[in-house]
């Protein structure tokens, strides 16, 4: 036995309400997004609370004066209703008369066949006619020469006068009669009987009716609208007012010089926004001004460290040169010996001074880099090679194992050159006699990575972590008379740190590593 599938329930209702879902899905959207708009822009919010402030205040003014209206009516009496129907009277005459000729007529006879009245003359259904309404109201049909032709029964005139009559019906028609005072009131319209034109004129006193006169709120409900706008405004815009005195505190406060102080943001909005800009300035300037302060110190240290360097040597070539000056030697080989030991001290001082130069351009930012393809491992295989004299002089070896791939990197070549001729200057220099220094190159997925490690004296870790400040020197190398100006190694670290590389230096027992990470070029 087959099972029939049910059929979804409710199939019907859905497909009814689709729309009105639809509706208030897409209701939904565009509220969520005026209030997205609202929310982001305080021009936006200033609109809608003008708009909700001055559709409140029309409310209440308006509610105002129907209430004070209602409250100051005033009793009138009142004839138009009166004299409306008068003129419905004199209308209705006209069209009864009409349509009785028009419709049953003969001619001939001048008899209306009527199934109401019989057999009825014409004479005799215009009296009719002209009689059931109430005495009060006379009714009149007249010729063009004020003739009277038919007449209610109570009244009495043969003649009238139809040019007064008209002007003072016209005079006092029913869109301009609003009387307090009773007067008569005519009207009159046009008609033709038996092919004679004429007027049907009614005329009577109308009656009155009690109507009640508003006179309005006057001056109140304007001014309690303006006073709910403003009470409204004041109090909705209140908030933000509050919030831009938080920011002009808040400025004033940094200005003071508090540059820890930070506005809290508040909205999504310019004020917000406002006070997310106020407060990255404040950091900004802090950062500035300890960064000036930084280099204020360093800068006083610098100058502590350059008089103290410059002085050693200087004092050396001033001793050297009055010894030479007041003859104080005993043959030409020692005054020889003099000026070779005081040319050698100037040499010192002028590598000093040089590396002084380029370590304040670097720390300033004053250089500005020409990067292009560098090839690190044919780089530092020409630099190995003009050290060769150097390592000779130590009975040192230089043994290199460069990576197989190439190592390319996007660099100023000038700049590299001085980065590793520091380096391997340094090798040397601080390398145990007959030693080796091994030059080891890795490319990797993003970096490469140079490493030169050579044998000499164990460096602490406190050494290590100031190896790269400026004027640093390793106690025992002090002494030394190879050691060098003590900024060959903090301008190498920022001439890699200005590539967006890094450096850094390990000591295990008595070997000595130096590393460098730069970028790869892709």
């Amino acid at each position: 036995m087959k099972v029939k599938p049910k059929k979804p329930r409710f199939r019907l209702l859905r497909k009814m309400f689709s729309p009105v879902r639809k509706l208030c899905t897409t209701l939904d959207n565009v509220i969520s997004l005026v209030r997205e708009r609202v929310g982001k822009s305080v021009r936006m919010q200033l609109m809608a609370t003008f708009i909700v402030c001055l559709l409140s205040a029309m409310v209440v003014a308006s509610a105002t004066d129907s209430y004070l209206s209602k409250l100051n009516r005033d009793p009138v009496v009142d004839y138009s209703n009166g004299a409306e129907s008068i003129d419905y009277y004199a209308r209705n005459i006209v069209q009864d008369l009409t349509d009785y000729i028009q419709a049953r007529y003969d001619d001939k006879h001048e008899i209306i066949w009527e199934e109401e009245y019989g057999r009825i003359e014409l004479e005799e259904y215009i009296k009719h006619v002209l009689n059931r309404w109430n005495g009060k109201t006379k009714a009149l049909i007249v010729d063009m020469d004020g003739n009277v032709l038919y007449r209610s029964e109570n009244a009495t005139e043969n003649q009238v006068d139809l040019h007064n009559t008209i002007r003072n019906a016209m005079n006092t028609r029913i869109d301009s009669y609003r009387l307090h005072e009773r007067a008569e009131f005519s009207s009159f319209y046009p008609i033709t009987i038996n092919d004679i034109r004429a007027y049907v004129i009614v005329s009577g006193m109308p009656e009155a009716s009690i109507t009640y006169h508003e006179g309005g709120g006057g001056f109140v409900p304007v001014i309690l609208g303006v006073a709910t706008f403003i009470l409204l405004f004041y109090f909705a815009t209140q908030q933000k007012m509050k919030y831009i005195e938080e920011l002009a505190s808040g400025l004033l406060e940094i200005s003071k010089g508090n540059l820890d102080h930070r506005i809290v943001g508040k909205s999504d909005d310019e004020l917000g926004s406002l006070a997310n800009n106020i407060n990255f300035m404040a950091e900004e300037l802090k950062n500035k001004i300890e960064e000036e302060r930084r280099a204020e110190v360093l800068k006083n240290e610098l100058i502590t460290n350059v008089s103290h360097d410059l002085r050693t040597p200087l004092t050396s070539i001033m001793g050297y040169l009055n010894l030479l000056k007041d003859r104080k030697y005993e043959t030409v080989d020692e005054a020889k010996q003099y000026l070779d030991i005081a040319y050698g001290k100037s040499e010192k001082l002028k590598v000093l001074i040089e590396d002084l130069f380029e370590y304040t351009k670097v720390t300033n930012q004053g250089i500005q880099l020409s990067l292009e393809k560098v090839y690190l491992n044919e780089l530092i295989d020409q630099l190995t090679e003009e050290l060769v004299p150097i390592l000779e002089e130590k009975q040192l070896v230089f043994k290199k194992e460069f990576s197989k791939e190439k190592a390319i990197v996007f660099a100023d070549t000038d700049k590299m050159v001085r980065i590793f001729e520091n380096l391997l200057t340094n090798a040397i220099r601080y390398s145990k006699e007959q030693a080796e220094i091994l030059i080891k190159t890795t490319v990797g997925e993003k970096h490469i990575t140079v490493c030169i490690e050579n044998k000499g004296e164990p460096i602490s870790r406190e050494d290590l972590d100031r190896i790269f400040d400026r004027f640093f020197k390793v106690e025992k190398s002090r002494t030394s008379n190879s050691a060098g100006s003590g900024l060959g190694l903090a301008i190498s670290k920022n001439l890699i740190t200005l590539h967006g590389g890094r450096i850094w230096a390990d000591c295990k027992e008595d070997t000595i590593q130096f590393f460098v990470e730069l970028n790869k070029f892709s």
